[in-house]
């Protein structure tokens, strides 16, 4: 099995219209209950975030020397609970850079954000999208839906490796 690819957005995943926190610099900070659930999902599958939020915020050489005042926030909160950031997706549309980066590291993928759904569809990639609320944000149905997702992505996987085979062994 390959690589399993978590592409997270923020808002309307790991907090909601009812989140208390605020980041540093007063916007709607990130619950931690709802860390711990993609934490655990994570670990679980062996999977790899990578951020297509708007909480990246700046580019990637100066994402890593400077993150902004919130972006520096997220991580900490992130790490506080094991979870670390493994690659960010270009800014712009959303459903695009998804798809550009499966295109440069193939792999299952679970898309998790509350909107965008139109950019997800026209680049191809809807097939992977988990939708949540801005109401409620991450939620342990959201997560069952995942691993649906994942599972036949890695049966479609390994049934397409086995018919490679036998069309190979087919051909001696």
């Amino acid at each position: 099995m390959g690589t399993i690819w978590i592409f997270l957005d923020v808002d309307g995943v790991l907090n909601c219209t009812s989140t208390k926190e605020l980041t540093p610099e007063g916007f709607i900070g990130v619950e931690d209950k709802k860390i711990r659930l993609l934490a655990d999902f994570v670990y679980e599958m062996k999977a790899s975030v990578v951020l297509t939020s708007d909480w990246k915020d700046k580019d990637v050489r100066e994402r890593e020397r400077n993150p902004g005042a919130d972006l520096a926030y997220l991580l900490n909160k992130l790490a506080d609970h094991g979870l670390n950031i493994a690659a960010y997706t270009r800014d712009g549309d959303r459903g695009a850079a998804v798809r550009d980066y499966l295109d440069r590291f193939p792999g299952c993928a679970v898309i998790f954000d509350d909107h965008w759904v139109k950019s997800f569809k026209a680049a191809g990639v809807s097939r992977y999208l988990v939708q949540t609320s801005g109401r409620s944000g991450l939620q342990p149905g959201h997560i069952r839906q995942a691993k649906k997702l994942l599972e036949l992505q890695m049966l479609s996987e390994s049934l397409s490796q086995n018919i490679s085979q036998s069309t190979e062994k087919g051909r001696d």
